[in-house]
């Protein structure tokens, strides 16, 4: 119950500042500028123009909290040196954006794909 509570408020502030970073990001119009944003266009050939901005920022700051939270939650969880932890948390961290934004930018490239031919 106690990881729980660690997950849940981690993942709120986390994603709190991730918004605050968002709407500061939107201010000032550079949105499709973000490394995340630059990574799926160049990683799946996806059309600049037929992104949606303020959406992908949104879910941006979702996925980066949960990926944020849970890493932390999980590391501090087990119970073995802290270098092991850190390290456990570097590979969970590394496997997880790898797959997270990977099934993103797949998503984006199949919706590209229909909207295309639709």
């Amino acid at each position: 119950m106690e990881n729980l509570f660690v997950f849940l408020i981690s993942y709120v502030v986390v994603f709190i500042v991730f918004l605050i970073n968002y709407i500061i990001k939107k201010m000032r119009g550079t949105l499709g500028y973000s490394k995340e944003t630059k990574l799926l266009i160049q990683k799946f050939k996806l059309d600049r123009k037929r992104l949606d901005y303020n959406s992908l920022g949104i879910i941006f700051a979702l996925v980066n909290s949960l990926i944020i939270a849970l890493v932390g939650t999980i590391s501090s969880m087990i119970d073995m040196h802290y270098l092991w932890q850190l390290a456990i948390g570097f590979v969970l961290l590394m496997v997880m954006i790898y797959l997270i934004y990977g099934g993103i930018g797949l998503i984006l490239k199949r919706r590209e794909k229909s909207n295309g031919k639709g």
